[in-house]
């Protein structure tokens, strides 16, 4: 199940979900806010993380994705 994000349309509180994606669009409208319990928050547009940041600038991986010769 993907994490949603979002943003409670009455106080502002950002906040995190486990939603299935089948349910997601159903259970939106019920969400309570964990901050001042309003329903119906606004769904954010989420980032995903990744570990390519880690490599330093200008370096070459270490591995290939092909290139047979």
């Amino acid at each position: 199940m993907p994490f949603y994000d979002y943003e409670c349309r009455e106080c502002g509180e950002k906040f995190t979900a486990l939603l299935s994606m089948s349910a997601r669009d159903a259970l939106e409208a019920t969400l309570p806010c964990p901050e001042c319990g309003a329903k119906g928050p606004r769904r954010l547009l989420s980032t995903f993380a990744t570990n390519a940041g880690s490599a330093k600038a200008g370096s070459t991986p270490s591995h290939s994705c092909g290139g047979g010769g």
